[in-house]
Parts: structure tokens; sequence; C-alpha cells
């Protein structure tokens, strides 16, 4: 009898037609936007953040333009699940409502006017998204959403990772975590101590069944930038900085839990800046850590190789295409060069990791692109950007 958890994912899959492993479906639309789908039963979260935010066949996002944030001009942190229990995916958002170009001083003076909104949306039925339920304010600077159900009630929740005002001194922030009733309604409490929270991904990685949380600190007290937050059952967590040993020092700052070589064990895929940051912080080294028994990563590794000049490491898509299985390692500038400044280029790696093949699919100048979300066109499986105001680029390796 094959799990429920694949038996589910595999009737999304053919309801949504995108996404899916194995080389079937296609999406040729230059402008597929979320599908409208009626199931009729509600849709549990999936077990693992990566899952909620990749695996419901999602295909460049119609996003409305009221979320349109100041770099890039899309919102960065959003999550997917049933979390108006419909038996539909529905959106959530986090706007950002300040800029680097506001002063310290003035945020500080009035922080509710410049907190970021969080906000749930429905699909209408051709596609778009319209808002439901109240504005909740959030934090100053959300850079992550990740989607699981943190307290075991059936409904997906969102935890929300929150680095700060953007800019020295970088004072950091607590990050937030979104509980949902099941019936529309939500709470929004500190999730974390003070920090430089850049990245995130959940799963639980200590079989107690609750979902736990992987960060990408750069401001963590303990000294290890990717650290663990464990899931205390009762919407709080606790620091864990025992689960992936030697990464201190390194600036990262994008992370994802995800089983990788298909053991089903979770494995962890960190990357960040690939370089030296103004000669005092070493450069981290972009790479998946496989994941043992006991929740540890690290102990062995497939390092990904550098691409020159675009040493900005931001997101991480694996996709199975004609029985090969395929890392995506979203990219940017990393100004090392003048006619390519910070975050300048849209930059697509994908590595093989049957052969181990590294390819460059894409790079070219242009607002950096976030996230990339699986997708399948003419019966190729590949990705394509998260946002349908981004071009309209699918790239199957």
């Amino acid at each position: 009898m094959r799990p429920k958890s694949i038996l589910r994912a595999e009737l999304l899959c053919l309801l949504f037609m995108a996404g899916c492993g194995g080389g079937s479906g296609s999406d040729d639309s230059p402008t597929a936007v979320i599908p409208k789908v009626t199931l009729g039963a509600k849709i549990a979260p999936f077990a693992s953040s990566y899952q909620n935010a990749k695996g419901y066949g999602l295909s460049r996002i119609n996003f409305p333009s009221s979320l349109a944030t100041f770099v890039p001009d899309q919102p960065l942190a959003w999550g997917a699940g049933d979390f108006f229990q419909i038996g539909n995916v529905s959106i959530f958002t986090a706007k950002q409502n300040y800029n680097t170009g506001t002063p310290i001083a003035a945020i500080s003076a009035a922080p509710s006017a410049y907190q970021s909104d969080f906000q749930f949306w429905e699909k209408a039925d051709d596609g778009t998204l319209v808002a439901k339920g109240p504005t909740y304010k959030g934090c100053l600077h959300p850079r992550k959403a990740v989607v699981a159900d943190f307290n075991l009630d059936g409904y997906p929740d969102v935890f929300v990772a929150c680095h700060g005002y953007d800019g020295l001194p970088l004072p950091g922030e607590k990050s937030k975590l979104v509980l949902s009733d099941g019936k529309g309604g939500f709470a929004v409490t500190d999730a974390t101590d003070v920090g430089f929270y850049h990245g995130a991904s959940a799963a639980d990685v200590n079989a107690d069944g609750y979902p736990d949380i992987v960060v990408a600190n750069i401001s963590n007290p303990g000294g290890l930038n990717v650290h663990f937050l464990i899931n205390q059952k009762n919407g709080t967590f606790k620091i864990d900085n025992t689960r992936v040993p030697g990464q201190v020092g390194h600036p990262f700052f994008s992370v994802e839990l995800l089983d990788v070589n298909g053991d089903g064990i979770l494995d962890l895929a960190v990357g960040g800046h690939e370089y030296d940051m103004n000669n005092t912080i070493s450069a981290a080294e972009t790479a998946v850590l496989y994941g043992d028994v006991n929740g540890v990563f690290g102990a062995t590794k497939t390092v990904i190789p550098k691409l020159a000049g675009r040493g900005v490491v931001l997101d991480f898509t694996v996709v199975n295409n004609n029985g090969q299985k395929v890392l995506y390692v979203n990219r940017s500038a990393d100004g090392s060069t003048p006619q390519f400044p910070f975050y300048s280029t849209q930059t697509l790696q994908a590595v093989n990791l049957t052969t181990g093949v590294s390819t460059t699919l894409l790079d070219r100048s242009g607002s950096w692109i976030p996230w990339w979300l699986p997708s399948t066109r003419n019966g190729q499986n590949g990705v394509v950007p998260y946002n349908a105001s981004n071009p309209d680029l699918f790239y199957s390796q």
C-alpha cells in the first residue's frame, strides 16, 4: 500500500498538472497562474515547509500589484496551504513597508508605521488572488515564510523569518509565528529572540512528530549561523546548536530541509555568500549536508560548484526529470565586478545529482528572482519563477 502522503501528493499533481516528478503532465501556457480547484475535502499540510511551498503544483503565482516591495517588485515572504479549510490552496504574504532609505531613527520612533502586513488570499475563478480576512501587523523585514502544522492541530501555520533593518548596525528583530485556529482566524506571536533571520525551513528532525525549524541567523549568540529551533509543542521554540556542526562564522543566508538522495531521511541544503565579507567573515560553502537518523547534518556532503561573480545563493529546488535528479540553485551577482552590482543578475544553476555535472542555465542582467517553483511543460520537469510578473522562464535539465 502506498503511503497516504504519496497518494495525496499524486492527487494534487494530477489536479494541478504541474510540478510533479516523472515527466507526465504539461503546462504550456506562457502566463500560467494558480488554478482554482475544488477538491471537496480539506487539504492537510505536508510534513515539511519545502513541500508546502513546492509540492502543490503551484506555477507562476499571480500576486496583486499592491504587494510590490521595494527590491524586487514582488513579495519575498509567501506561503501556501489550505488556510481556510475549504479544499483549496490559498496564499499567505508578508509585505515589507519600509526601505533602507528610511532612517533607522524614524523607524525606531514609530515602529508600527513601518511593520509589515501579513495577509491571506484566496483564488478567484480567473486564478488571481483576492484578500480574505483582516491584515495582521508583522515584523519590520520579513525575509521568508515557511508553512507547517506547528501545533499538530491539522491546520497549516506560518513561521516568518525576520531580520530587521537591512543596514548598519543590523539590529535584528524577532521572527513571527502565525497560528491558525482552523476557522479563518490567526494569532501572531513572537517566535524567537532578536536575530538576523534571513532563511528558514521546517520539518520534524527529532522524530517527535512536531515540525522544527532550521534558520540562517548570522547573529546567533551560539556562534552557529545555521542552527535549529526545536518545537516545544506549546507555540515556542528552543535553540539547538548541535545539529549542524562546523558551520561557524560563515555568511549562510539560505537553508532548505528536503530529502535530496531519496533515502527517507531529511537533508539540508545551505548557501549564502560564497566570498569573504569585509575580510572578516569567511565565505560560505554552498552544499547539501546529508542528514542521519538522529537529525544531525553534514557528516557527508555534496559541495556545489561556485559560479564566478555569482556568489549570492538564494534558493534551492530539486526536480526529478527523465530518471535524473537535478538540484536547481538560484543565484545573483555578488558585486565583485563593476558591471554587475550586488543582486543585479538573474542566475540559475543546475547540478545533476547523479553525474555531478553543473550547468549555468540562465545568467543575465535583471532584478534578482527570489524563488523558483517546480513546473512541467511538454512532458519535461523543470522550474519557473514563482511570480507571474517575472519573465516566463522555464528551464529543464
